[in-house]
């Protein structure tokens, strides 16, 4: 009798509960619904943005495919409107885009007399300047790929990045002689050497590139303009696991970069870029100079950063964009408040690494009114602005749009050993908002924007991507932990 009292006891309260649990579950799921749809509405404004930004900026990397612009042929685009107009400040010099355009030929013709040729690898180690910029891309116009090495390196490393992609020549400055000396007997011993500035002893097995600029002629070189897809530049990695890796950087992704920081900056003919970064970094080198070589926005370079001259620097030259990496920012605002700090012109500052506080202090002190910070690693086909003027972001996934058809995700992954956590089916999970998590890029092989090219180590760069992401055979670009 009391087993069927305590029966029918727990069936009348299995009723009474049994509804309540269900509309436990759907209040969970409307709420997570209306949370959801509540940060869409918040950040629609800012995604409608994010999305018009990223559709001009994919229309003109598909254009650029389909017409196999280069970034030679963008230049020389740039060359016919303002041949008169500066491209580059250095110092006291001015030099015209037909400056840029008769130097930059001498090269050309330098390299082709002495039978340098398309698929030739030479190395450049140089300090920041005007002739830096013509060189590389004198060696573009007949094919040749420009190293670009890092000034601080000596030793095994300099050895480690003269020897990788296979030079052939190695150009370097004055400055930089002892240098390459001491490692002379570690390097390709049928590897040219040229030496930009000062005096070669006349016994010397060191050619002097200016005595060869000096007799060469400014006619455009014969040649065949490159391509969209053809190799263009080695920027290297910092080189913080082992010996810097030499990433391809063909003339797409120079494009690529330069359309990205247009959209970000929405830059005009009128601007004018100031970047004290080392040209050898991807922020400087090709950010920087590619608005100057393919927009047609001229760039001040500085040889050497200096905290205190940045803004004085700005002033000068009219700028009103500069660029910053790392710690340049609190070294700014670490230097003595004067009355001129805002006697400038400079609007926006761009760059990956400021950190919030320093960013409060340069927008008050200063003056500069946006800050946008980026994230994008040199091989990396993922690439993020801060387009809402949120303090610390540096970009953002759209939520207006289905994950699905983002190309961009964070994915859950083993904090420990950094692989990727999977689901039941096999397939990579996503992270939810406020989830942490390893940020991944689809790769689409010979798509402009989202092509992964990686490094000239071919095992290097299968050790980045991803496979079977979200899909059977799918692929992404792992950013890391």
């Amino acid at each position: 009798m009391k087993q069927l009292v305590k029966f029918i006891l727990c069936l009348s309260l299995s009723f009474v509960f049994w509804p309540l649990t269900i509309w436990i579950i759907v209040l969970k799921h409307i709420y997570k619904f209306v949370w959801k749809m509540f940060i869409i509405l918040k950040t629609l404004p800012r995604d409608i943005r994010y999305m018009y930004i990223m559709t001009n900026f994919t229309s003109k990397m598909f254009y650029c495919q389909q017409q196999e612009c280069s970034v030679v042929s963008l230049f020389r685009d740039l060359l016919k409107k303002y041949p008169t107009k500066p491209c580059c400040y250095f110092e006291n010099q001015v030099y015209t885009y037909h400056d840029i355009e008769d130097y930059s030929n001498k090269v050309a013709n330098v390299f082709q007399s002495q039978n340098y040729k398309k698929g030739d690898v030479i190395s450049l180690v140089m300090e920041n300047c005007t002739e830096y910029v013509c060189i590389w891309l004198g060696l573009a116009k007949i094919g040749v790929t420009t190293a670009l090495i890092n000034t601080n390196l000596r030793g095994k490393s300099l050895i480690h990045c003269i020897n990788s992609p296979k030079s052939k020549a190695i150009i370097y400055s004055e400055e930089l002689t002892t240098a390459i000396e001491n490692i002379k007997g570690d390097i390709n011993l049928t590897l040219d050497r040229y030496q930009f500035g000062g005096k070669t002893p006349s016994n010397s097995e060191v050619y002097s590139l200016n005595d060869l600029l000096t007799k060469a002629p400014t006619l455009n070189p014969t040649f065949e303009c490159p391509k969209f897809n053809d190799s263009l530049l080695y920027i290297y990695t910092s080189g913080t696991t082992g010996f810097p890796k030499p990433v391809i950087i063909n003339h797409s992704r120079f494009i690529f970069f330069t359309y990205y920081a247009q959209e970000l900056l929405s830059l005009q003919t009128g601007d004018i870029i100031y970047t004290p970064i080392p040209l050898y970094h991807t922020a400087g080198g090709v950010l920087g100079l590619g608005a100057a070589l393919i927009l047609g926005v001229p760039i001040a370079i500085r040889k050497k950063f200096s905290a205190s001259a940045y803004f004085s620097d700005c002033a000068k030259f009219k700028c009103t964009v500069g660029q910053y990496i790392g710690e340049i920012g609190r070294y700014i605002i670490s230097t003595p408040k004067k009355p001129e700090d805002k006697f400038h012109n400079v609007k926006k500052m761009i760059g990956v690494g400021m950190r919030s506080p320093v960013w409060k202090v340069l927008k008050t002190r200063f003056g500069v009114k946006d800050i946008v910070e980026m994230y994008g690693a040199t091989e990396s086909n993922i690439v993020f602005g801060n387009l809402s003027g949120k303090l610390g972001s540096f970009g953002y996934i759209p939520r207006c749009v289905p994950q699905s058809m983002s190309p961009f995700s964070v994915i859950k992954i083993n904090v420990e050993t950094g692989e990727p956590i999977r689901g039941k089916d096999g397939f990579c999970i996503r992270c939810d908002v406020g989830e942490s998590g390893m940020l991944i890029g689809k790769i689409i092989s010979g798509d402009p924007v989202l092509d992964f090219t990686g490094y000239l180590d071919e095992k290097a760069t299968k050790s980045k991507i991803l496979h079977n992401v979200f899909l059977k055979d799918d692929k992404a670009f792992m950013s890391g932990l």
